[in-house]
């Protein structure tokens, strides 16, 4: 039996506590080292208790029943306890910092508290309990279980400084004819933070009595003919093969091999080594470059050296084992019998310490079925059963896993009309870029095709993501935490569905933005695995469909559908009013007013982009900065983004939650499209100034775009608003224009954003031609207080932003009637 050091280091001792005048030793103490057991050791779930969402949502009588656990609210499985939940919904309480707010711990069981509850097992046997918890040095920690009729207590629990989470596995004996196992733990002295508690049978070894040989490899993301025809359209392309080059040369490992960079991984090198890794294993399966196989090799065995994915972030955790097992599947029949099996153990090690983590802690983080988390983790799990079907005893498990959570982000991260809940572009991507990849894994090994789950719900995507993307096609509308450009493309996954789906329209857009007519000389996208994946799936062959003639677009659309409560979908809420597709200097006007599940929100309900004529005119200021950082607080403060303050307060701020209308949300009322004549938009923002706690009569915003000959066209903009609270208020206006513009106050309520030939930031413009800009002329108030703000004191005395037009008038209800007019300095 493998015994290795599980995640982390407990006490070595034993309890002892006298029950009835007797005194019990937890019987692990005698059977295995350190009274734990390594993740090998856990095999087959029997039971689980959620606690967490799952949980609280029904026992706190949430009236909406939430998205965070397989849709539907639990019931009540804990039993008795002397607890209290200190938990609202959508408000957690943080033992940390000891308040309410944001917290990946929303079962916290009270200090001097004990919680009871009842597991079953199968049969009498050797079992293992496993759980995770947020401890503190400080406190006192104790579980135990019942054993035929006496109490048998497991070794005390500890972190080693402060808070730490820590996952715990004992093995626990129970009597002949016991099913049912009672259980108790205790909390002194401090807060426990817990997610949930499984009960497992004890594997010696999942590789024992596993089928070890005659299982296909070398199949995961394409077969010797798929690889044959890639390569031929590789070598027969100069454009693609240009863009091979490209990506063979930043696969090179060699030097960092050399120097022993990649002995350790800290940080975010992960996500470089995970492109070398694949990019060396899947280039060398096509050229046949056996010096690239070999980096490869190293680099995989490199994996198996590290201790703890864990430790390096769980996205990074995800990353990593995605990369393992797709290049173990490909590098087999490569690898030494020993190779093969420290390579397959690493996996199954790293799977095992996944699942049970999930399965012992119902975090938002990794069962939210809105937010990038979920599929990123839970497609490298799908991987990984894959990459040990029928080696490991428990692959089907990983694979059962995997895919169940991939689909629930597909039922409910993406609308049924393809657009995306959680900031499109960057984690809308990054999600995508780590499920298709699986998907194609488990298509080319089992059949089952994920590209067409869900009436082919990714590929309705294709259609939102033309939308999205700018005149100008250096990037898409980046609301919510997305910078502006190249960080993280939609484009590999389009690029999938359109090599097999064979999709033209999806051609297009991989055409226009990262292809032959892109006119770029690289794949966009930040992350290396993202231009393999592009460099794989690139066909120039695939006849295109422009979207001005697509029966599948329109000039304008709304993603706007509303779902049922605990049943899902919400709509994005996605405005989109264009003039066209295929010029720069069409027009595009992008609103953001719906359900915005995930963490990277901001206060922007109602909120807009413009582009006109070569430029980005309005604008969103994006990330801004580290997540912590000053500057990306003051993205999700209120003054952020182009909507209406009362007395200097928008809209709520809490950016960190949204599910099913609860917070800071919008409603799009009305959507009138008319190609010839103009759009009509009314946006209903109201809840989130109420959950804002800045509550509204009302909170309307009326669009009007008139369509003019030749891709031109104005907008008037109507904000109708008016506090709750009676009397006289300052109303003011707010617009954010594009970091490489000017603003020229006007006279009369008029101001225009110009071309600058400043930088910002210290830089000079990345994309546009500067031949935009825009005249903006207020009807009502004619004549506002305007004012530029560029030096504003924010939080942590954060300054440093892009300039807005802050316009201010006071009135007991705030009424602006706003002429938007682009023009073109170019074209007159």
């Amino acid at each position: 039996m493998y015994k290795r050091s599980l995640l982390v280091a407990v006490t070595v001792w034993a309890l002892l506590i006298t029950v009835g005048g007797e005194v019990f030793v937890h019987p692990a103490c005698a059977y295995v080292t350190g009274d734990q057991v390594d993740t090998y050791d856990v095999g087959e779930v029997v039971d689980q208790l959620l606690l967490g969402f799952a949980h609280w949502s029904n026992a706190s009588g949430d009236p909406h029943p939430d998205l965070y656990d397989d849709i539907a609210d639990l019931s009540d499985s804990v039993g008795d306890h002397n607890t209290v939940f200190t938990t609202t919904p959508y408000s957690e309480w943080d033992p940390v910092s000891e308040q309410y707010g944001h917290s990946h711990w929303p079962f916290t069981l009270d200090p001097n508290n004990v919680m009871s509850f009842v597991m079953t097992a199968p049969a009498a046997g050797q079992y293992v309990v496993a759980f995770q918890g947020l401890f503190h040095s400080s406190g006192q920690y104790f579980l135990e279980y019942q054993k035929g009729s006496q109490w048998i207590a497991m070794p005390q629990l500890g972190a080693g400084g402060g808070y730490q989470t820590l996952l715990f596995c004992f093995v626990i004996d129970t009597d002949p004819g016991q099913t049912q196992i009672p259980m108790r733990i205790y909390s002194k002295g401090y807060k426990l933070g817990i997610g949930g508690f499984i009960l497992a049978k004890l594997l010696e070894d999942p590789f024992a009595g596993s089928p070890t040989s005659g299982i296909p490899h070398g199949n995961a993301m394409f077969d010797a003919n798929e690889a044959a025809a890639i390569w031929a359209r590789t070598t027969g392309n100069s454009f693609l093969y240009s863009r091979y080059q490209g990506v063979k040369n930043e696969s090179n490992a060699a030097s960092q091999l050399a120097s022993g960079t990649f002995n350790n991984l800290p940080g975010y090198s992960a996500t470089e080594y995970t492109g070398k890794l694949l990019g060396n294993t899947l280039l060398s399966e096509l050229d046949g470059d056996t010096n690239r196989r070999d980096q490869a090799i190293q680099l995989l065995n490199k994996c198996v050296g590290w201790a703890d994915f864990r430790t390096r972030g769980r996205l990074r955790h995800g990353d990593l084992l995605r990369a393992m097992a797709i290049a173990y599947d490909h590098l087999y029949q490569y690898l030494t019998p020993t190779q093969r099996d420290n390579i397959r153990r690493k996996i199954d090690r790293e799977a095992r310490e996944m699942t049970i983590s999930y399965m012992t802690m119902n975090q938002w983080a990794l069962r939210n079925r809105v937010a990038n988390w979920g599929p990123v983790t839970h497609s490298a799990l799908l991987a990984a059963g894959l990459a040990l079907r029928n080696e490991s005893a428990y692959a089907q498990q990983y694979l059962d896993w995997g895919k169940q959570h991939c689909k629930n982000y597909l039922d409910t991260g993406l609308t049924a009309s393809g657009s995306c809940r959680e900031a499109y572009g960057s984690y809308y991507a990054y999600a995508l870029v780590t499920l298709t990849p699986a998907a194609v894994m488990l298509k080319n090994l089992t059949g089952e095709d994920l590209l067409e789950y869900d009436s082919a719900v990714i590929q309705k995507t294709v259609p939102y993501s033309v939308y999205m993307l700018a005149p100008m096609r250096d990037g898409f509308a980046n609301f919510d935490d997305v910078n502006f450009g190249y960080i993280m493309s939609p484009i590999a996954p389009v690029s999938c569905v359109a090599v097999y789906k064979q999709d033209p329209l999806a051609q297009w857009l991989v055409r226009n933005y990262a292809g032959e007519d892109s006119g770029r000389t690289f794949w966009p996208g930040w992350r290396r695995t993202s231009r393999i994946w592009e460099q794989l799936w690139y066909d120039p062959n695939i006849p295109v469909e422009s979207p001005e003639i697509s029966t599948r677009m329109s000039l304008a659309a709304a993603f706007t559908e509303d779902g049922v409560p605990g049943k899902a979908r919400w709509g994005s809420g996605d405005i989109i009013l264009r003039t066209g597709f295929e010029s720069k200097d069409d027009i595009a006007f992008f609103m953001q007013c719906g359900d915005t599940g995930g963490f990277h929100g901001h206060p922007d309900q109602g909120s807009f982009i413009l582009d006109a004529y070569n430029g980005h005119l309005a604008s969103h200021v994006g990330l801004n900065g580290r997540y912590g950082s000053a500057g990306n607080e003051w993205v999700h403060g209120q003054t952020s983004s182009s909507v209406v303050l009362i007395d200097g307060k928008g809209q709520t701020d809490d950016h960190r939650w949204g599910n099913g209308r609860q917070r800071r949300d919008g409603i799009v009322e009305e959507f009138f499209h008319d190609p010839t004549i103009g759009d009509y938009v009314l946006a209903n923002t109201k809840i989130a100034y109420d959950d804002g706690n800045n509550p509204v009569d009302k909170a309307d915003r009326h669009v009007l775009f008139v369509r003019k000959p030749n891709r031109q066209g104005y907008f008037v903009i109507a904000d109708d608003i008016q506090s709750s609270t009676p009397g006289t208020h300052d109303y003011s206006w707010l617009l954010h224009s594009s970091n490489w513009h000017s603003v020229v106050l006007g006279v009369n309520g008029q101001f225009r954003i110009v071309d600058s030939s400043s930088t910002y930031n210290g830089q000079a413009s990345k994309f546009e031609g500067r031949e935009g800009q825009l005249q903006v002329v207020f009807a009502t108030p004619q004549n506002p207080n305007m004012q530029i703000i560029s030096g504003e004191t924010t939080v942590k005395g954060y300054t440093t932003f892009p300039p807005y037009v802050k316009s201010t008038y006071s009135a007991d209800r705030g009424l602006f009637v706003t002429l938007l007019y682009p023009e073109s300095t170019r074209l007159g």
